[in-house]
């Protein structure tokens, strides 16, 4: 530990290089992260819609991210809006008293 305040401070030349490097590792750590996010996005894809889930969505494999991921929101919200909050069938939807105050 007494060593460390004697150590050599680094020169311009060694910082910019360490700038670089950390740069560099910065920018591939980041394009890992969204490798993975898209391979999670595709295999939800996958799993929803099976394996031809491009053909079905009628998009392309390699649409960017934002257009894969409105399709997860979008698919989630059709269901909601299939399933309904007050019931499946029709009558049940027909017949609800959502909104009506009570006397």
């Amino acid at each position: 530990m007494a060593f460390e305040r004697f150590k050599a401070k680094k020169t311009l030349d060694e910082l910019e290089e360490e700038g670089d490097r950390l740069t560099i590792e910065s920018e591939n750590a980041s394009k890992e992260a969204d490798i993975a996010e898209r391979k999670a996005v595709v295999a939800e894809l996958k799993k929803r819609y099976g394996p031809s889930w491009a053909r079905t969505l009628g998009i392309s494999k390699w649409a960017d991210m934002s257009t894969l991921r409105s399709f997860l929101r979008g698919a989630k919200k059709g269901m909601e809006k299939e399933v309904g909050t007050v019931g499946s069938t029709p009558l049940s939807r027909i017949t609800s008293f959502k909104g009506v105050t009570r006397a």
